[in-house]
């Protein structure tokens, strides 16, 4: 609802010249000022929400329910946005959690088949003298064991 600066007295605070919610009345199919000013208006509502909590939770809840997956997608970057927080988008953590599963399988099944030892290694070590790379799908590889614990948190750039 838009909010409209007027000189109408709040019902509240009693002060003028302030922002009033502008509505539509359905049954005098007018529009009308609230009584109360805007400040007033969520400081009511904010008491309102730390009273009844339960309430609130419930009527959040049953409306996210009906959300679609975009909706639920575009609120968490706009939510990791508002918050200043970097977070992996969903997909690229789904698909992050699957290949170090995938990963992990085949370390496995070489271990069985070859009788050797193999680990799965960060490609660009996660802490590096010079470098530090992150757990993500395209920094994972299979390698044998006696490899890997040679190439310690080294990282050879260039090839």
């Amino acid at each position: 609802m838009p909010y409209i600066m007027s000189n109408k007295i709040c019902s509240k605070c009693g002060e003028t010249n302030k922002l009033f919610r502008y509505r539509w009345h359905g049954q005098n199919k007018t529009h009308l000022f609230v009584s109360e000013c805007r400040n007033c208006e969520l400081k009511a509502t904010k008491e309102h929400q730390q009273k009844n909590k339960e309430y609130w939770r419930a009527l959040n809840r049953k409306s996210y329910k009906n959300w679609t997956f975009e909706q639920k997608q575009s609120r968490l970057i706009k939510s990791n946005c508002r918050h200043k927080r970097l977070h992996p988008v969903l997909w690229a953590q789904e698909l992050t959690e699957f290949i170090t599963e995938e990963a992990h399988l085949l370390r496995k099944l070489r271990n069985k088949l070859t009788n050797c030892t193999w680990h799965v290694d960060h490609i660009i070590p996660l802490n590096g003298n010079n470098v530090s790379g992150l757990h993500v799908w395209n920094n994972l590889q299979v390698i044998p064991a006696a490899e890997n614990l040679a190439k310690k948190n080294k990282y050879a750039v260039g090839g």
